[in-house]
């Protein structure tokens, strides 16, 4: 019997359609947006979140976005480092794939992190997906980098999860080759190690 599609592939079922396809010089970067208004003045922090405060918020929204690998063609981010654990205990977050490569802005007082979307996509391309499965300790690293009182909507963030269309064989293969560089060229790189 011949293996089925994705047999080999270690991945969550999810709708991989929506990835665009990645240039060879190109990652994704994700942007998470903000609690909405009523739940702003949560009390939660990266430091007081426990495992049960994660699941009781709104979901995680993101933004997905195309980037070029090199320095001076991308936005400075951070490269988020984590176990993926247990496939089979997921949660939903809402994934936007935003299909437009982000490009450096010459106003910043029109973006104040200095890039957007580029004049010829708009409207651009947007697919909306609200139930995009991710594992328990993603999603609740996702939960504690948005309750960080450091938090910035306009932050970049890199995570192979969401980062990688974990569908795509031949993607996947080409971006863990580029992981070192990825990390390399990451301002920051945030080590979750859960909850407690």
């Amino acid at each position: 019997m011949p293996p089925k599609k994705n047999e080999y592939i270690r991945t969550i079922p999810n709708d991989y359609t929506k990835y665009s396809p990645l240039g060879r010089d190109e990652i994704r970067l994700l942007r998470i947006r903000k609690l909405p208004h009523a739940h702003s003045t949560s009390p939660a922090t990266p430091n007081t979140i426990t495992d049960d405060d994660h699941t009781t918020l709104p979901p995680v929204q993101c933004e997905l976005y195309r980037v070029k690998l090199p320095a001076s063609q991308r936005p400075p981010f951070t490269a988020l480092s984590y176990c993926w654990g247990d496939l089979r205990h997921t949660l939903p977050i809402t994934v936007i794939f935003r299909d437009a490569e982000l490009l450096q802005s010459t106003d910043h007082d029109e973006d104040p992190s200095g890039w957007n979307l580029p004049a010829t996509s708009s409207p651009f391309s947007e697919v909306v997906v609200e139930n995009f499965n991710v594992t328990i300790n993603l999603d609740a690293a996702l939960h504690a980098f948005r309750a960080d009182l450091s938090f910035k909507e306009d932050q970049f963030l890199w995570t192979d999860m969401l980062c990688i269309n974990q569908d795509d064989l031949a993607e996947r293969s080409y971006q863990v080759s580029l992981m070192r560089d990825i990390y390399d060229g990451s301002s920051l790189v945030e080590v979750w190690l859960g909850s407690e």
